[in-house]
């Protein structure tokens, strides 16, 4: 059995409360080997400028590198159920991350599950086991269908043409089935 497997979705755009981002060849991978959500630089760009400038204004939140090449925001816990709700558009399927949900605690504040890679510069996602962990998945490869689900929610979401065959396994929450 690998380590790790993953598949390949497009992502048409990301919505940061009421408002819709549209993006333009955006692929996601989900992958159990990476711990966070890796987002392209442009992606990050924007959930900075539209969520989190006013909190670095105030001193509630910061930019901090991981690993010499990875770029995430630290925020205090205390504003952390505060911040809204971030979707990530596959097709015509939204999935919604709360603010709770995009950060875990850090010492005495929160740090993001989401990080930029300052040295990929593609239109590149990798949904890692954070995000995992987040949902259950279905992975449905001969209807090439994702399924999201959880206590309150059950999105499906088609694959690219271009996923491979894997064998049926179950890591963490996530069971695939061909």
């Amino acid at each position: 059995i690998p380590k790790y497997v993953s598949w390949t979705i497009p992502i048409n755009g990301i919505t940061i409360g009421d408002n819709v981002y549209p993006l333009k060849d955006n692929i996601a991978s989900i992958s159990t080997k990476p711990q966070y959500i890796s987002i392209p630089c442009d992606v990050f760009d924007i959930i900075v400028d539209k969520v989190f400038i006013k909190y670095f204004e105030k001193d509630e939140c910061s930019k901090k590198t991981f690993d010499r090449t990875s770029i995430t925001i630290q925020c205090k816990r205390s504003i952390v159920k505060d911040l809204p709700p971030i979707g990530i558009v596959f097709g015509s399927t939204s999935i919604t991350l709360q603010g709770d949900e995009l950060f875990k605690d850090f010492f005495s504040d929160s740090i993001s599950i989401i990080r930029k890679n300052e040295l990929d510069k593609s239109s590149q996602w990798v949904l890692g086991v954070r995000f995992i962990r987040l949902f259950n998945i279905l992975f449905d490869y001969k209807n090439k269908e994702v399924s999201f689900y959880s206590n309150k929610t059950f999105k499906t979401v088609t694959l690219n043409s271009n996923s491979k065959r894997i064998s049926l396994m179950i890591i963490n929450k996530v069971v695939l089935i061909i």
